[in-house]
């Protein structure tokens, strides 16, 4: 596949191989997302701990590490390789809703954002 061009018009699907990346790793953002949702309403076993219960805890880490490097591979995409289909676009803004997220619980916890 040969980079885009500032020039080539909006495409829908990626251009370049890290723009698939972004994509795939979204996908598996997305499927880990529903294996968590799915073991958590299996498994209605109180725990202690939230690694009490390791597929869960998994499925869960498994899915916020995708959604970090959908919105780091995407950015890269996008401005490093030029790569601005509508894919590679939607994946990365997807990819960054919960990694915005996660950032926000971290400031709470440490003590930056006010707790909720």
């Amino acid at each position: 596949m040969s980079a885009p061009t500032l020039h080539q018009p909006f495409r829908r699907r990626p251009a370049t191989r890290i723009g698939a990346w972004t994509v795939g790793l979204l996908v598996a953002h997305i499927v880990a997302t529903l294996v968590f949702l799915l073991l958590t309403l299996a498994n209605d076993i109180p725990s202690e701990s939230f690694f009490d219960r390791p597929e869960i805890a998994i499925a869960l880490l498994i899915s916020a590490g995708a959604a970090f490097a959908t919105t780091i591979v995407g950015t890269l995409s996008i401005f490093q390789r030029i790569d601005r289909s509508a894919a590679v676009v939607l994946a990365t803004v997807l990819g960054f809703l919960p990694t915005l997220y996660f950032l926000g619980e971290l400031l709470s916890i440490v003590g930056v954002l006010p707790s909720h």
